[in-house]
């Protein structure tokens, strides 16, 4: 007899308060942004690395990343496009970032 476990994702991001899933999205479903957004955490990290080239800043900016994306996700009509769309809201974030550094 086969016993059933409830499979626990690992966060990638253990610095982002509130990165779980959680089932409070009424019109998305349980977990729905999460579930879109946790596979392209890897590469938003890597790509923000990149930008940034200070470990501290990519986190703060992957960061800002993610709670701009959880805030505005029901806005995106087509989940195909959700990882340019991270994306976008990444370079977004690092432009702020430079230009309040250059004030």
């Amino acid at each position: 007899m086969e016993t059933m476990t409830k499979n626990v994702v690992p966060s990638p991001l253990p610095f982002i308060p509130g990165w779980e899933v959680s089932g409070d999205h009424q019109d998305s479903g349980p977990g729905k942004f999460e579930t879109l957004a946790l596979p392209f955490m890897n590469r938003l990290y890597r790509t923000a690395l990149i930008l940034t080239g200070n470990p501290r800043v990519t986190k703060d900016l992957l960061h800002d990343t993610w709670l701009k994306a959880r805030h505005d996700h029901r806005r995106l009509h087509n989940d195909e496009d959700f990882g340019a769309w991270m994306f976008r809201i990444l370079f977004e974030k690092k432009s702020s970032i430079s230009i309040t550094k250059l004030e």
